[in-house]
């Protein structure tokens, strides 16, 4: 398996945001740490508050390992999160398009079964 890690300029700035959302330090100071303005720095909270940290299907495979003691193979960790809707941050815009139709479609026929029971009743 192979490990997936962050580069040493990216792992800075997670842990930076991380802090200025924690412990609400000055966005000025974290501004002149990664080399950016404030407003770039209020785009960054913003998607780190929104999204978290998000992980493709080999570091989450490597989490459920390390952590939860949990050993999946990475094809069977992406066939599950698929069958709840969850996609890896790096799938392709077609694949987001196929797996929201299909949603869609699911919900639909949810609805019309739910009521077809109502109807039945």
């Amino acid at each position: 398996m192979r490990k997936v890690e962050l580069t040493v300029k990216e792992n800075l700035k997670y842990l930076t945001i991380k802090k200025l959302v924690e412990t609400n330090k000055n966005k000025k100071r974290a501004s002149i740490k990664l080399g950016c303005t404030v407003r770039h720095i209020d785009r960054k909270i913003a998607g780190y508050k929104e999204k978290g940290y998000d992980c493709n299907y080999t570091v989450f495979t490597e989490f459920l390992a390390e952590r939860e003691n949990i050993f999946l193979s990475i094809d069977e960790v992406r066939l599950i999160l698929r069958d709840k809707y969850i996609l890896s941050p790096r799938s392709h815009k077609s694949t987001r398009k196929r797996l929201r139709k299909q949603l869609l479609l699911e919900q639909k026929r949810a609805k019309s079964k739910f009521e077809k029971k109502k109807n039945t009743s």
